[in-house]
């Protein structure tokens, strides 16, 4: 909720340096709505929210940055923001990836499919660190959506897997409670 740092204009999103907080940094990724939570882990930040444009990039409420020593990925212009890397399996570029909303979620999230899906699906949710906090399976056919009570989830970053006959797709969650 802040726009300002230290004096400085910085909207909704800053880093500082040192035990008071009190150098703020170059980054200003000028998030276009509320972020709600940063993880950091190997170098990376995972951050996640509100926004849908973060860093000048259309982000839809997930962003991935490279810190400073990390060298497993490239990045655009001067922002940051990581691209073509290993990140990129959390949200494959192909047609049949399956969206996740409210994404941020609260207690539930829809997860609508391409095509339906039938047989005996796995849905995996696991934290930032690859731990496995919930784990459903369902059987029958379904419309192309299944809804999931993720109550039990505190706030943060999660990657949810779906595993089906002749499907398997992976993207990103972003908890806020």
């Amino acid at each position: 909720y802040f726009s300002l740092v230290n004096g400085i204009a910085r909207t909704r999103f800053a880093a500082v340096r040192t035990a008071a907080g009190s150098t703020l940094l170059s980054f200003d990724p000028a998030a276009n709505n509320l972020v709600r939570d940063n993880t950091i882990t190997d170098k990376v930040l995972l951050t996640g929210g509100a926004f849908n444009v973060i860093g000048g990039k259309s982000r839809g409420g997930f962003a991935v940055y490279k810190l400073p020593g990390n060298s497993s990925f490239t990045s655009v212009d001067n922002t940051n923001i990581a691209e073509y890397a290993t990140a990129n399996k959390i949200q494959p570029a192909t047609n049949d990836v399956f969206t996740v909303y409210p994404n941020p979620a609260r207690s539930s999230v829809t997860l609508k499919f391409p095509n339906a899906l039938s047989g005996s699906v796995i849905i995996t949710i696991t934290d930032m660190n690859g731990s496995k906090v919930l784990q459903q399976s369902v059987r029958g056919d379904y419309l192309n959506y299944i809804k999931l009570n993720i109550t039990t989830l505190k706030s943060g970053n999660y990657i949810i897997t779906i595993n089906a006959t002749n499907y398997h797709q992976t993207t990103a969650l972003v908890v806020a409670n």
